[in-house]
């Protein structure tokens, strides 16, 4: 029987029959796979490129600038190159590294650690030097790369150093103004994106901006005033430096606003550089920092007493030099003798034992009482961070000398803060006012938060505060503070020549002293309250002999840059066009007799004579030419 053959068609059906389920199966499986990778997988991937090709940083955020009251500059920030490396581009570690050493002045051996590290990125320089980064940029080594950053600047370097502050490598505030407000000061900064070759090496970056609600990045405008600033500076260095002292602080304040107006102590730093000094040097010890005050506290000793109802002519026995107080015995400063005195030749004149006996007259209660309603013992809630509340042991913990010491501005301890603000209040008419150094927060140069005077509480009454001020122009006057006298205004204030209690003696020094002046003027409208403080002094330790004079020259240059009136001071008014040499165009002004004007402002007088005055140092205003004749 003859075999059946199978077609060919046959054999072609039976095929396709079993190659379309594979192909099906097939299609099934890529489209699972491509579902997969493009689906289920797609972010990882997606991640995993991007980290093969890209490196994402965060790069610190733009902050605002800090103006001064005027608007002029005080810290701002400028772009700056950071350098990086791919280590697996770099072909000669030792040789890259020396050269990275050289021109950016630093350690080779923690380069070739950076390089041996592995890793595709690491950074070498963050925020260098420009001339460091030109010179870098120019050698074009291989594997190095570079990106623009943010770095703060502060145009006038040390001036008012401890006050701004500082940020930080990430521009975060780590000091001063730039720490207290620092969540309004700081940006939202941005990311940079690097991309890669299929070699891991760095083609190009990538800049993100991106904003965070949480930052504000806004503009700060201070109290103080760049002029004023300068010049409580000046005058504060050069007499740390004449007498040989340890260290020294001003305030020049606002008594009406409580305003700071300028805040200077000595030595300074270089806030660009600010790395380089010790961190203790970086606190701000004008409000971090107490210490006893000595006899400036007698102002608000004779405060109290007034404002208790003693009446300042009462006199008081100062037992002609020394006073026994139990198994302690007190004696005047300079060993001075004085039988009886009254309150206000107690003040004048500085007396310990003198201010003993208004302490005793007024108890320690009451006494107790009037220090805490100065702020004493308490912070002032100066708008800045770190500020000390100093001492004032509770009544309880008061020992028998107690009321004595605390009569003499010892066994307290205050801060300079404390002092000034204190004294504003007397100034201003008796009401303690919260101190202040920032004027505004604005954006885009529109007020975002401005602040008001802000009163803290009544402490004496306003006539109280006019007697206190007689009494200290006295001090002024014939007392212990006549270095302070500035000619043409009414001045006040008190001296103060503290001894420094030693610790490693269990005493008071006897060659350390804290020699201060706090002060105010004009005393009919106080315009500007002033402290001065110069810390162990070499020379002269005496308050009136050292803090007294760099009181008098702050004053008398800012009375000048304030245009605040003198008792004596004429101002002339002339037409800025060349009047010429027969002086027509003056006729308006000036006639030919003497006489002072009803408003104070125009001085009328000989033509000849009011040239001669216009040649010393006019300010000019608008259309005017105005000399103050002080």
């Amino acid at each position: 029987m003859a075999s059946r053959k199978k077609s060919p068609e046959n054999q072609l059906k039976k095929r396709i029959k079993l190659i379309i389920p594979l192909l099906a199966i097939a299609v099934v499986g890529i489209f699972g796979r491509l579902f997969d990778l493009q689906v289920l997988q797609h972010r990882a991937l997606t991640e995993k490129s991007e980290r093969q090709y890209t490196r994402t940083f965060y790069s610190q955020p733009r902050r605002g600038m800090i103006y001064d009251r005027n608007w002029r500059e005080i810290a701002a920030d400028i772009e700056v190159d950071s350098f990086f490396a791919n280590p697996s581009e770099v072909k000669n570690f030792k040789k890259t590294a020396k050269v990275l050493a050289e021109t950016l002045h630093t350690d080779e051996k923690s380069f070739i650690d950076k390089f041996k590290t592995g890793k595709n990125f690491v950074w070498l320089a963050r925020q260098a030097l420009p001339e460091y980064a030109a010179s870098l940029k120019e050698k074009n080594l291989e594997g190095i790369g570079s990106v623009k950053e943010f770095k703060r600047f502060y145009p006038k370097r040390e001036m008012a150093s401890r006050l701004i502050g500082f940020s930080g490598l990430d521009l975060k505030g780590l000091a001063g103004v730039e720490h207290s407000y620092d969540e309004y000061l700081r940006g939202g900064g941005r990311w940079i994106v690097m991309e890669k070759d299929a070699k891991g090496r760095m083609m190009r970056s990538v800049e993100i901006e991106k904003q965070s609600k949480e930052f504000k990045q806004s503009d700060i405008v201070l109290t103080i005033d760049e002029t004023l600033q300068h010049i409580a500076e000046k005058e504060l260095s050069d007499k740390v430096i004449e007498t040989g002292a340890k260290e020294g602080a001003a305030i020049v304040m606002n008594p009406a606003t409580g305003e700071i107006l300028a805040m200077a102590d000595y030595p300074p730093f270089n806030l660009n550089q600010y790395k380089s000094y010790p961190s203790a040097n970086w606190r701000n010890k004008i409000i971090s920092n107490a210490y006893e005050p000595g006899s400036t506290f007698k102002v608000f000793l004779a405060a109290s007493a007034i404002e208790s109802g003693i009446d300042p002519k009462t006199m008081f026995n100062c037992e002609n030099g020394e006073l026994l107080v139990g198994n302690v015995a007190i004696h005047e400063a300079k060993k001075k003798k004085y039988e009886w005195l009254s309150m206000v030749d107690i003040i004048k004149l500085s007396s310990n034992i003198g201010a003993i006996k208004i302490g005793q007259k007024l108890g320690k209660e009451r006494y107790y009482n009037f220090i805490e309603k100065f702020g004493f013992g308490a912070k002032t809630g100066i708008d800045m961070d770190g500020e000390a509340t100093g001492l004032n042991r509770e009544l309880k913990n008061w020992t028998p000398l107690s009321l004595c010491s605390v009569s003499m501005g010892q066994e307290i301890s205050v801060t300079p803060i404390q002092i000034i603000t204190a004294l504003s209040a007397i100034a201003n008419g008796g009401v303690l006012m919260k101190p202040r150094v920032v004027k505004g927060i604005y954006k885009n140069g529109k007020p975002l938060k401005l602040f008001s005077p802000e009163i803290v509480r009544r402490v004496v009454s306003k006539k109280t505060s006019l007697i206190v001020t007689a009494i200290l122009r006295e001090v002024v006057l014939e007392g212990t503070g006549k270095n302070s006298a500035l000619e043409g205004y009414s001045v006040v204030g008190k001296t103060g020549t503290a001894q420094k209690f030693d610790r490693e003696i269990n005493a008071y020094s006897k060659t350390k002293y804290l020699a201060s002046f706090a002060g105010y003027f004009p005393a009919e409208n106080p315009q500007v309250a002033i402290l001065v403080m110069v810390d162990e002094p070499k020379t002269v330790v005496w308050g009136g002999s050292v803090a007294a004079p760099v009181f008098r020259n702050i004053a008398m240059q800012t009375a000048r840059y304030l245009n605040i009136p003198s008792k004596q001071g004429r101002v002339i008014w002339v037409n800025q066009a060349d009047p010429g040499t027969d002086g027509k165009n003056f006729q308006d002004y000036f006639r030919d007799d003497e006489e002072e004007y009803e408003d104070g402002k125009i001085f009328g007088g000989n033509i000849a004579q009011a040239l001669e005055q216009l040649k010393n140092s006019p300010r000019h205003y608008n259309d005017l030419q105005v000399q103050r004749v002080l």
